[in-house]
C-alpha cells in the first residue's frame, strides 16, 4: 500500500492575469503542515519522497496541475490511495449551456490556479476535476480530494463580521463558459453528456456558496483539520474526523460550514486515508444551543421511535468528543429526524460553545438477526457489546431477514429472502464475532435507509415528481413508477432522472442509490435548495448489465426535506458477495453504527424507483409456438408479439425492493407452491415468473385471445399458469379442455399489476407464474368407506372396530362430502359434536365422477344397515352432509326407506335445485377460476379443487362424468327428486352467500379481477356459494333454510358457519 499525494497551494497569482487576483497568506503553510504530517504519520505509505508532489505558486499553473492528476496521481492502483490537497481561492462562474440543467442557478465551482485567469484560459472547474479524477479512478486507488477554498460546498451565508480574517474568494464569470474549453474539449468527445462519478471521498472547508477563511498564517479549515488529526495519530474515521472539525469551525467561524462528501460508493466509515479504524461505537454526538433551544444530533434518522421517550433515557454532557470534563446532564424532550430536543437537568452549559452527549441507555430501531442456540452462545457477547447498534439475536426467523449459520468453522450471514450467503468470518472467537457484528451493522444500515420513510409528513407528495426519463432507440418514456422494467439488449440504456418542486417552498433533495450488493452511493447531494416551481436534472447515466447476470435490480431513493441534507454519512461500499473473511482481517469498508443519520429536521419524505434491468428476451410471443415448461405451451397469433423473458423468485443478483411475490405467504403456503420449470427458455436455473415485455397490438386479444396449452403431466399434481398481478393469482383467462382432455386457456386481456410489485415496462407487459397445487383425490383401493373418526388421535377415520363403536352409541352423527373433496376437513371440524352430546361421529367418503349418485345412496344405506342400525336401534342418527352429499342422503331417506333409521338431515350447498355447472367445461372454468381465488380465499381447501380437477384432465370431452351431469337443473335425476312427496324426517339447508364474505374479508376486488380474466360469471346477479345459488340450495319444500357468511368451499372452516352448524345438530 502506497500513498501518492499532490499537494496544491497558491499564495500569489500571475501578474498577467485579466483582472487583479488578491493574494492569500496562507496557503504555502497549510500545504507545508499537511505534508509534514503525512511524513510524520503515514510514512509507512511513503517509501519515495516523489510520492508527494508539491505546486505551489508560479507552478501551480493550469496545465501543471491537471498533468499532476494525469501522471503522478496515477500511479496509484488498487489498494493505494491518492490524495488531492488544494489550498488557494475558489470562485464560480456560468456553466456552459449544456450543463445548467444540473444547476437551479446555472453556477459552477472552480479552483483559481497561477495562470488561470490570463487571458485566454479558465479556472479549473468542478466539471473538469471530476473527469481527472475519473482518469485517477481507473486503478481503483482510495481517492480523497480535500479543499480549503472559498465555494468548496454550499449555500450563501452573511460574512459581514469576520472582517478580521480574509476570505479565500474571487469573483468569477459572468458568461456561459463554452463547453469546448472543458479540459481541451472533453465533453464533446463523449457519446453522451455524462459527467463522470467516480468514487471518491471530499473533505471540503465550506459549502458551495460560502467563503473560507484564513488568518494567523493557516487556513481555519487546515488548522482544524490537522489539529484532530494530530490528537489522534490519523486513527479516526473520515464520519467523526468530519464531525469534530466542524464542531471546531462553527466555534470560530459560525458562518463557515465544512462539508464531507462521499462521491459513489465511498463509506466515512472508513479510517482517514485507508487507516483501518475499530468500527466501534461512536457513543457521543454533538449537542449545540440553536433557535432558542439545546439540540443532540440524533434522531429517527437513526433508528430512534417515540417509545424511547419512555424509557427516560438521561445523557451526559462533556466538553469534548473523547474523554473530557462532565458539564452536566440532559434529557430528550422531543424526537426529530436527525436533531432531538434536550432539557437540562444539571449543570450550566454556555450557549455559545458545542458539547458532546452521551446516552447512557438509548439504543436505536430493533434489527432482528436469526441465530440457533449453538450460534447465538458464539455471538452473543459481540451483540452485547454494541446495544446502540440495535442489533439483536432473536430465534424467531419469521421476525428476520438475515440468519447466522455455522458451517466447517466459519460464521456465515445468509439473506432469508434471497437465499444468498452475503459474508463470512472464519472461527468461532470473539474476534470472530466481532467482525461478523461489523457486517451486520452495515445490513442494518442498508436496511433502515431501504425502509426509511416518514408517515406523518404534512409535505404534499403529489406536487413533488421524482421521474427516470428514459431513452429507447428514438424514443424517449417518462417513468414515475415504483418499479420500472427495462429489457436490455447489449447496449448501454440512456437515462435522466428529473425532480420537479411544484409546491410553494424551496426544499432540499438527495438522490441515493442502493445496490444489490448492500451498498449505498450517493448519485445527487446538492445543498442548494430548489426553489418553488422549479424543477431539476439530478443525474444523467446509464444502465447496464452485467453480461453474467439475466436480470439485476436496484433503488433509487430521493431524499426530500425542507432543511439542508447531509448524506456523507449515508454512504457505504458494496460488500462481496460470498467473501470469506479472517478474524482480524483487511477493512471491509463496513463502519460504526450510527445508521442512518444526519438527515433534516423539520418535515421531510422519501421517492423510490426500483429499476429493474432484463436481458431481452431472444423468442418473441406470437410469432409461433413457445414450449414453457413441462405441457406448457404459448399458441401462435396472427399478431399479438411480445418479447419472451424468465425471472427468478429469488434474483440471483440481490434485490432491493423485493417482488411483493416473494411474501412468505406464497413461499411457504403448505396448500400450493410456486415451481421453477425445468424446460423453456435457456439461460436461467430459476424460472418461476414468464415475463412478457414490449407487447405490441394487445387490444386485438379482446376478439383474437392469445392461448395457452397446459398438458397434465404424469401423476395427479397439478401445475398451472396463472397471473400474478402484485397482490392476487388470477386466472389467464377463459378456460376449457380440448379434444385432448389438456388445458386451453384464452387470454383476452393483461390485467394492471397491483400494489408494490406494480412495474412500467416500455410498452406493455405481462408476468405469468406457475402454481403447483396441493392434491386430494381419490381413495386407493376402496372406493366407498364408512368409518369412525377418533379424536384421540388426531381425528384420524378409522375401519377397525367399527360395528362395536356404533352399538356402544347413543347419538351418532354421520358426516358425508360433496363433489370435491373428502370429510377429512369436516371430521376435524365436527369435534364440537361432543358438546352437543354426540357419541360417535362417523364418515362417509365415496367415489362422486362416474358412480351414479342412486348407486352412493345405495351403497351408503347397506353400509349402515351392516354396521348396526335399523328401524329399532334405539339410536339417534344425524347426517350432516355437503354439496352432493345432500343429493346421496336425500336419494338414501326419500326413495330408499331410509328415513326409518335417520332422524335429521342438516344440509350445506346442496344443490336442490341442481347447478349451473353440470357439464365438464362449464366445471373447468369454475374449477380454475377458485384454483386462483384459493390462493387467498380459501387455501385449505385447494387440494379438493386440483384432485377434483386433476379427475377430469384424465378423461376426455367425450366423456360425461354421471354424478355431474346428474346435478345440471334440467337433469331428470334432479327433476324426479324435487316431484316426490316432502321430506319425511326434518331438514335444515344452509346456503352461502359469496358477496357477504368476500365484503367481509376484503375479497370483492379479487373476484371482480378474477371474472374479468374469464370474461364473465354466471352467477353475476344471483346470491350464490360460488357453485351454487342460493335459489337452488334452498329448492326443499317444508324446510327452514338459513343464508351463512361464507363460500361453498369452507362451510366447515367459517366460524359463524361453524356456529350455526353446531346449534343445528
Amino acid at each position: 500500500m502506497k500513498l501518492y499525494a499532490m499537494l496544491i497551494g497558491i499564495n500569489d497569482y500571475s501578474p498577467n492575469s485579466v483582472r487583479y487576483i488578491r493574494p492569500l497568506q496562507a496557503c504555502l503553510n497549510d500545504v507545508a503542515n499537511v505534508n509534514a504530517f503525512l511524513k510524520v504519520h503515514y510514512g509507512d505509505l511513503i517509501t519515495d519522497e516523489g510520492q508527494i508532489l508539491e505546486i505551489t505558486n508560479a507552478q501551480a499553473t493550469r496545465e501543471n496541475v491537471i498533468n499532476g492528476f494525469k501522471n503522478h496521481l496515477t500511479q496509484a492502483k488498487e489498494g493505494d490511495v491518492a490524495l488531492v490537497f488544494y489550498s488557494g481561492h475558489g470562485s464560480y462562474g456560468v456553466t456552459a449551456h449544456e450543463f445548467q440543467k444540473f444547476s437551479t442557478d446555472q453556477q459552477e465551482q472552480t479552483w483559481v490556479l497561477y495562470d488561470s485567469r490570463e487571458s485566454g484560459k479558465y479556472d479549473l472547474a468542478d466539471k473538469e476535476i471530476a473527469l481527472l479524477l475519473e482518469k485517477v479512478g481507473q486503478r481503483k486507488p482510495h481517492l480523497v480530494v480535500i479543499a480549503d477554498s472559498c465555494h468548496s460546498g454550499s449555500i450563501t451565508r452573511d460574512v459581514a463580521e469576520f472582517q478580521q480574517m480574509q476570505p479565500r474568494f474571487t469573483s468569477g464569470t459572468t458568461e456561459p463558459r463554452p463547453l469546448k474549453t472543458y479540459l481541451d474539449g472533453a465533453y464533446t468527445q463523449r457519446p453522451d453528456l455524462i459527467i463522470p462519478n467516480t468514487n471518491h471521498l471530499l473533505i471540503a472547508a465550506c459549502d458551495r456558496k460560502e467563503r473560507a477563511w484564513e488568518a494567523d498564517g493557516h487556513g481555519q479549515f487546515t488548522k482544524a483539520l490537522l489539529n484532530v488529526l494530530e490528537k489522534n495519530g490519523g486513527q479516526i474515521q473520515y464520519a467523526d474526523l468530519f464531525v469534530q472539525v466542524r464542531a471546531a469551525i462553527k466555534s470560530e467561524t459560525p458562518n463557515q460550514t465544512p462539508q464531507l462528501e462521499t462521491i459513489g460508493s465511498v463509506s466515512a466509515r472508513q479510517g482517514f486515508l485507508g487507516r483501518k479504524v475499530s468500527a466501534g461505537l461512536l457513543s457521543r454526538y454533538r449537542v449545540h444551543f440553536e433557535g432558542g433551544k439545546w439540540l443532540i444530533d440524533i434522531g429517527t434518522g437513526m433508528g430512534l421511535d417515540q417509545s424511547v421517550m419512555n424509557q427516560n433515557p438521561e445523557i451526559q454532557l462533556f466538553e469534548s468528543v473523547v474523554d473530557g470534563v462532565l458539564v452536566g446532564k440532559v434529557r430528550l424532550t422531543a424526537i426529530n429526524i436527525t436533531t432531538s430536543t434536550l432539557e437540562i437537568t444539571e449543570g450550566e452549559p454556555e450557549e455559545d460553545k458545542t458539547y458532546w452527549g452521551e446516552p447512557t441507555n438509548l439504543s436505536i430501531k430493533p434489527f432482528y438477526v436469526y441465530a440457533d442456540q449453538e450460534v447465538t452462545n458464539l455471538v452473543q457477547a459481540a451483540f452485547d457489546a454494541v446495544k446502540e447498534s440495535g442489533l439483536i439475536l432473536s430465534q424467531e426467523a419469521k421476525a428476520c431477514r438475515f440468519k447466522l449459520v455455522l458451517e466447517n468453522n466459519t460464521l456465515y450471514i445468509v439473506d432469508l429472502t434471497a437465499q444468498i450467503r452475503v459474508q463470512g468470518v472464519e472461527g468461532t472467537t470473539l474476534e470472530s464475532a466481532q467482525q461478523l457484528v461489523e457486517i451486520l451493522q452495515s445490513l442494518g444500515r442498508w436496511n433502515r435507509l431501504l425502509e426509511l420513510q416518514n408517515p406523518d409528513t404534512e409535505l404534499d407528495e403529489s406536487k413533488l415528481d421524482f421521474v427516470l426519463k428514459v431513452k429507447k432507440g428514438s424514443e424517449e418514456y417518462l417513468c414515475s413508477d415504483a418499479v420500472v422494467t427495462l429489457e436490455y439488449d447489449a447496449k448501454p440504456i440512456s437515462f435522466e432522472a428529473f425532480f420537479a418542486n411544484n409546491t410553494h417552498q424551496s426544499l432540499y433533495v438527495a438522490l441515493l442509490h442502493q445496490s444489490r450488493n448492500y451498498g449505498i452511493q450517493v448519485l445527487k447531494n446538492d445543498s442548494q435548495a430548489i426553489e418553488a416551481d422549479t424543477a431539476l436534472t439530478l443525474v444523467k447515466n446509464t444502465f447496464t448489465l452485467n453480461p453474467k447476470n439475466n436480470e439485476e435490480i436496484d433503488t433509487l431513493k430521493l431524499l426530500i426535506s425542507t432543511n439542508l441534507i447531509d448524506s456523507s454519512l449515508l454512504s457505504q461500499k458494496d460488500l462481496v458477495l460470498g467473501k470469506v473473511w479472517k478474524a482480524g482481517g483487511n477493512d471491509k469498508g463496513l463502519g460504526s453504527t450510527r445508521g442512518i443519520n444526519e438527515l433534516p429536521q423539520s418535515d421531510w419524505l422519501t421517492k423510490t424507483i426500483t429499476v429493474r434491468i432484463v436481458r431481452k428476451g431472444k423468442e418473441i410471443a406470437g410469432e409461433m409456438p413457445i414450449v414453457v415448461g413441462k405441457g406448457i405451451e404459448i399458441q401462435t397469433h396472427s399478431s399479438f408479439r411480445g418479447n419472451v423473458n424468465w425471472a427468478s423468485l429469488l434474483p440471483k443478483t440481490r434485490s432491493v425492493t423485493e417482488l411483493a411475490i416473494q411474501n412468505e405467504y406464497f413461499l411457504t403456503n403448505p396448500y400450493y407452491q410456486l415451481v421453477s420449470l425445468e424446460e423453456g427458455t435457456k439461460g436461467t436455473d430459476d424460472k418461476h415468473i414468464l415475463e412478457i415485455g414490449d407487447i405490441q397490438n394487445s387490444t386485438i386479444l379482446q376478439n383474437e385471445p392469445l392461448v395457452v396449452t397446459v398438458k397434465l403431466q404424469e401423476g395427479d399434481d397439478i401445475t398451472l399458469p396463472l397471473f400474478f398481478d402484485g397482490q392476487d393469482f388470477l386466472p389467464l383467462g377463459k378456460a376449457t379442455l380440448d379434444e385432448h382432455g389438456n388445458f386451453r386457456f384464452e387470454i383476452t386481456q393483461i390485467p394492471d399489476e397491483k400494489g408494490e410489485a406494480k412495474t412500467r415496462s416500455l410498452g406493455s407487459a405481462l408476468r405469468m407464474v406457475f402454481v403447483k397445487f396441493a392434491n386430494k383425490i381419490g381413495l386407493g383401493g376402496e372406493t366407498q368407506l364408512l368409518r369412525w373418526v377418533d379424536y384421540e388421535d388426531d381425528a384420524k377415520r378409522k375401519s377397525e372396530d367399527l360395528e362395536k363403536k356404533i352399538a356402544e352409541a347413543n347419538k351418532v352423527l354421520l358426516l358425508v362430502h360433496g363433489i370435491i373433496g373428502d370429510t377429512e376437513e369436516m371430521a376435524k371440524t365436527f369435534r364440537i359434536a361432543r358438546d352437543k352430546g354426540y357419541d360417535l361421529v362417523l364418515t362417509y367418503d365415496y367415489e362422486n365422477l362416474n358412480t351414479p349418485i342412486e348407486e352412493n345412496a345405495r351403497i351408503l344405506k347397506e353400509k349402515l344397515l351392516k354396521a348396526g342400525f335399523g328401524k329399532v336401534d334405539g339410536k339417534e342418527l344425524v347426517l350432516v352432509v355437503h354439496s352432493m352429499g345432500g343429493l346421496v342422503s336425500r336419494y338414501m331417506i326419500e326413495r330408499l326407506g331410509g328415513d326409518e333409521f335417520v332422524d335429521k338431515l342438516i344440509m350445506a350447498g346442496t344443490p336442490n335445485g341442481g347447478s349451473k355447472f353440470g357439464d365438464v367445461p362449464g366445471y373447468v372454468n369454475w374449477a380454475s377460476v377458485l384454483l386462483g381465488l384459493g390462493t387467498k380465499i380459501f387455501p385449505p381447501q385447494i387440494g379438493a379443487v386440483t384432485g377434483f380437477l386433476s379427475g377430469f384432465l384424465k378423461g376426455t370431452n367425450a366423456v360425461l362424468f354421471k354424478a355431474l351431469s346428474q346435478m345440471s337443473s334440467d337433469d331428470e335425476f334432479i327433476k324426479g327428486l324435487n316431484a316426490g312427496n316432502p321430506p319425511p324426517i326434518s331438514y335444515v339447508v344452509f346456503g352461502g352467500d359469496l358477496n357477504t364474505y368476500l365484503t367481509a374479508n376484503d375479497g370483492i376486488a379479487l373476484m371482480e379481477k378474477a371474472v374479468a380474466q374469464i370474461g364473465g360469471w354466471v352467477y353475476k346477479n344471483e346470491k350464490n356459494d360460488i357453485a351454487v345459488s342460493i335459489e337452488n340450495i334452498f329448492k326443499v319444500r317444508n324446510t327452514p333454510t338459513y343464508e351463512l357468511p361464507c363460500h361453498h368451499l369452507n362451510y366447515f372452516a367459517v366460524s359463524d358457519s361453524i356456529k350455526a352448524l353446531k346449534e343445528a345438530l
